[in-house]
């Protein structure tokens, strides 16, 4: 398995496009709630293991996380 670099505004993008707050992303994933805020604004990194629990949580690959994956870069 590759380390994938998770990218926060495109948690947060992804989490928006479904309609799904923090809480309820919080939830699905397993993922506590002050972390998950610190991962979608850069405070905090996600381990392997809990990039996938968001990308299951979200219904995408582990990869549409990652910082590469990002087109809203100005």
């Amino acid at each position: 398995m590759q380390p994938v670099q998770v990218d926060g505004p495109t948690v947060r993008r992804l989490r928006a496009e479904r309609l799904i707050n923090r809480a309820e992303l919080s939830r699905r994933s397993g993922v506590s709630y002050p972390f998950l805020c610190d991962i979608e604004t850069g405070r905090k990194r996600a381990s392997d293991i809990t990039a996938h629990k968001i990308a299951n949580a979200l219904g995408v690959s582990v990869e549409r996380l990652a910082a590469a994956e990002r087109t809203d870069v100005a």
